[in-house]
């Protein structure tokens, strides 16, 4: 049985494609076919990050002289996926479209849930009836974050807890890697603008008079990954800008590279953001940002960064979100694809929602 990821296309550097990507990856390692297929451009492969995934070969690899995603939603039409050899893992903007035309054609399917406050949102008209309907058709949910799974839940209380298998993420090995020299550290801060362009704009705006002169702020988030490391690990403090997410993964990314983070959780990052390392900011307080700046500056020029207890922090983090732990997940993934169905009701459950 082959686990075909459903994937969108961002025209910038988007961290739950490269979630999905990293799924993708850790299932072929782990012996368990799996591959990449973005409906809107059979083929397409991102070129954003570092990837050795598999595209999806439909079995009309055929005909797909046209775009599957167009005026009408017919990315699952019903020579695309095999019942019998193929498992759809639907990402939430997607699932009330082709979610139900895996019901309709008999195609076993997970929701992938990395935006708990999205789910909602899709491409073409949906009404709660019928989400409720292909979330609880659903073999797997797969939970990115705490949060998430609590959305899931608030959504559809109908809904079997025992469904969902929260995957946490892991980093890239360049994230991972205490082998290699970290670069000299600037008095540099970094952020990314593209979820809250406004707030980021204003804070800066008003940040300016405080900043030191031989300080600088550096946006980021158009950068290709592998410069986003570079830049995470020579950079003193990150600024977060989450905008009700499920996880979070950039304040993470720098937090590994030891900044001090400085931000908005987006709801999702909260299971991490703790002191010392982080300090959240109330979302659009560009008040107490700018004053809780300044003082990280202080901080940071008084020896923040080598203090023992951040040190001992980041430890828990690369441990917490491990790519072993991730593998732990995926493998119950694996087996619940594995599963087969018994009179059409699945008894496979996860014993317990969250990790």
């Amino acid at each position: 049985m082959q686990i075909v990821y459903f994937c969108p296309i961002a025209s910038h550097p988007a961290g739950g494609i490269q979630v999905i990507y990293r799924h993708a990856e850790l299932l072929t390692d782990l012996g368990q076919s799996a591959s990449i297929f973005h409906p809107e451009s059979p083929g397409f492969s991102s070129p954003w990050f570092t990837h050795h995934v598999q595209s999806f070969a439909p079995i009309r690899a055929r005909s797909l002289d046209a775009r599957l995603f167009n005026r009408k939603p017919k990315c699952c039409a019903a020579d695309l996926l095999i019942p019998s050899d193929d498992f759809a893992v639907i990402p939430e903007i997607w699932a009330g479209s082709v979610g139900r035309q895996c019901i309709d054609l008999g195609v076993r399917y997970a929701i992938f849930v990395q935006g708990g406050y999205i789910m909602m949102n899709g491409r073409w008209p949906l009404n709660f009836a019928n989400l409720r309907d292909v979330y609880e058709n659903a073999d797997v949910i797969l939970s990115i974050s705490a949060d998430t799974t609590q959305m899931i839940l608030l959504a559809y209380p109908s809904l079997d807890p025992g469904k969902i298998l929260q995957v946490l993420p892991s980093l890239d090995d360049v994230y991972m890697d205490m082998a290699q020299p970290m670069p000299r550290r600037q008095k540099s801060i970094t952020y990314m603008s593209h979820r809250l362009p406004d707030h980021s704009a204003k804070l800066c705006y008003f940040l300016q008079p405080y900043l030191p002169a031989d300080w600088v702020l550096v946006e980021i988030g158009k950068l290709k990954a592998d410069a986003v490391c570079q830049a995470l690990k020579s950079s003193s403090i990150f600024m977060s800008f989450c905008d009700l997410e499920g996880f979070g993964l950039p304040p993470l990314e720098a937090a590994f590279c030891g900044n001090a983070v400085v931000g908005y959780t987006g709801q999702g990052a909260r299971e991490y953001f703790e002191a010392p390392l982080f300090e959240v900011i109330e979302s659009g307080n560009i008040h107490a940002f700018v004053q809780a700046i300044r003082r990280k500056i202080v901080a940071v020029e008084n020896g923040l960064l080598e203090h023992p207890e951040l040190t001992r922090q980041v430890g828990h983090l690369r441990t917490q979100y491990s790519e072993a732990k991730q593998r732990q997940c995926l493998l119950a993934l694996a087996e619940a694809v594995r599963f087969e169905l018994t009179e059409g009701v699945n008894p496979r459950r996860f014993s317990r929602p969250v990790p």
